[in-house]
């Protein structure tokens, strides 16, 4: 019995975009939000960092969810209150 087999269009190299693009790993996470490395892993020890992926042992961030994260950080207004301390 032979069955018929379909062609299916490989991208090239050229075309094809990293599975992993969209994510990030901590170190860019930071890099990207022009904090330290540490400021990312306390945020995720303490739940108020971004939504994180695991795969495998891998920590990842998707980018999209550090849009949607930092928005809702512009919702609250987060932050240290200005002015004199009292």
């Amino acid at each position: 019995m032979s069955k018929s087999l379909k062609a299916v269009e490989v991208p090239t190299t050229s075309q094809a975009q990293p599975l992993l693009a969209d994510y990030l790993d901590p170190e860019e996470l930071a890099k990207e939000l022009r904090r330290t490395r540490r400021t990312v892993d306390r945020w995720d020890r303490m739940g108020i960092g971004p939504p994180r992926h695991l795969l495998g042992n891998r920590v990842l961030y998707k980018r999209s969810d550090v849009i949607a994260w930092l928005e809702t950080l512009k919702e609250r207004k987060v932050g240290r209150p200005r002015g004199r301390k009292q």
